[in-house]
């Protein structure tokens, strides 16, 4: 059969654009865990956009152990690992800048670039061999999510307050945490390390545009991402599964940008305790 160009990029240029409609779902019916889970899992270095295409596509296709450590055929068998038979790769975009060359001779200037995608197959981590990733994260998972963070509260609060110059209350008749954005006071029932991370969430986020339901987002991506800096091996994110689920406005390419700055922010902090 002749090969036919024009099918072929037609082909190619709808797969582009079901992947990034793909995306644009991401947050119906999505947890904090899942999106928490996406955004800072160890050992893929690809963009935010990506592992949540892979992270969709993995829900589409069944896969119940995904782990979100996608690479190439050729990058697992680099490592000595092999892809298993019949394994359907999940789909990426991969940016191509090209240059453009201007018309205009008498511009000295640069030429201009643009950004073309192509696509590019990864597998999981789930889809080879590797047995022992897949149990030792399994038993990572479940401290992770079912448990509170072992973390010191003294040693914690100390590590905050080189960071928070503003009044932390701790008093019985409190309400479990609070954080005022006038006063900029941290209000807490008791001394929980979960919430002191929390609060201080807030106060990290402050200027970033949101309402409630994306404050306790924000302030959660910013407690888990300090508690795995701290040393951290467990975390529990019931409370903020159920505001996560209100939320309907926050589109990825907002999302995306909102967690580069509080990893920003968070490359900032001052974490020893002197």
């Amino acid at each position: 059969m002749k090969f036919n160009k024009k099918k072929w990029l037609k082909q190619k240029l709808e797969k582009t654009q079901e992947l990034k409609n793909l995306y644009k779902l991401f947050m119906e019916k999505k947890t904090i865990k899942d999106i928490i889970k996406i955004s800072v899992v160890e050992g893929n270095k690809h963009s935010l956009r990506n592992r949540i295409l892979c992270f969709l596509q993995a829900d589409r296709m069944g896969l119940r152990d995904y782990q979100g450590h996608v690479k190439g055929f050729n990058q697992f068998k680099t490592d000595g690992i092999e892809v298993k038979k019949g394994s359907k790769a999940l789909k990426i975009l991969i940016p191509i800048i090209k240059k453009i060359e201007t018309e205009n001779i008498e511009d000295d200037s640069d030429d201009e670039t643009r950004t073309f995608f192509k696509i590019g197959n990864v597998f999981d981590i789930s889809q080879t061999n590797d047995e022992n990733y897949l149990k030792y994260n399994a038993e990572k998972d479940k401290k992770l999510y079912t448990n509170t963070i072992d973390l010191d509260f003294k040693k914690t609060f100390r590590i905050i307050r080189n960071n928070f110059k503003f009044e932390i209350d701790i008093n019985q008749n409190n309400e479990r945490g609070s954080y005022n954005i006038e006063t900029h006071q941290i209000k807490m029932k008791s001394e929980s390390t979960h919430t002191l991370l929390h609060e201080f969430g807030h106060y990290l986020t402050r200027d970033i545009e949101q309402d409630y339901a994306k404050g306790e987002l924000f302030a959660e991506i910013t407690a888990y991402i300090l508690s795995k800096k701290l040393g951290s091996k467990m975390y529990n994110f019931n409370y903020s599964n159920i505001w996560s689920n209100r939320i309907e406005d926050l589109k990825i390419e907002n999302f995306e940008n909102v967690f580069l700055q509080i990893e920003e922010k968070i490359s900032k902090l001052n974490l020893s305790e002197v």
